[in-house]
C-alpha cells in the first residue's frame, strides 16, 4: 500500500495536468490499480517459481529418506488458493487506498505546490 499511495504522490502533478487535458478523475483510478496488478502478478509468478524449484531441490537432497513418488515439500491445491485470494484481496485494498488519493488530486492544488 505505501508503495502505490507513494507512487501516486510522486505523480501527482502528472495526475493533475491529466485532469486538466480531460482525464476523468474515474478513468485514473486505473493507473495504481494496474500497477497493484502488475507487481502483484510479478510477486506471486516469481513466488511459485522460488517454491517449487528450491522445493525439488530440497526433494533431491532428502531423495535418499523419501519413498518414491513421495514429496518433502507440497502444498496443497486449497493452499495455493487460500494464498493468492489472501494476496489478491490484500492487494485490492491497497490500491483502493492509492485510488481515493487520486480522486482526491485537485489540479489547481497541484500546479501550485511548485
Amino acid at each position: 500500500a505505501a508503495n502505490l499511495y507513494a507512487n501516486v504522490q510522486r505523480k501527482k502533478k502528472a495526475l493533475a495536468y491529466l485532469q486538466l487535458l480531460g482525464s476523468s478523475r474515474f478513468s485514473l483510478i486505473w493507473y495504481p490499480s494496474f500497477k497493484s496488478l502488475g507487481l502483484v502478478v510479478g510477486g506471486l509468478l516469481g513466488s511459485f517459481i522460488a517454491y517449487y524449484t528450491f522445493g525439488i531441490a530440497v526433494d533431491h537432497m532428502v531423495s535418499s529418506s523419501l519413498q518414491a513418488g513421495e514429496s518433502f515439500v507440497e502444498l496443497s491445491r486449497l493452499d495455493i488458493q487460500i494464498f493468492i485470494s489472501a494476496v489478491l484481496l490484500t492487494s485490492m485494498f491497497a490500491s483502493l487506498i492509492a485510488a481515493l488519493t487520486v480522486l482526491r488530486v485537485d489540479p489547481s492544488e497541484a500546479m501550485r505546490e511548485d
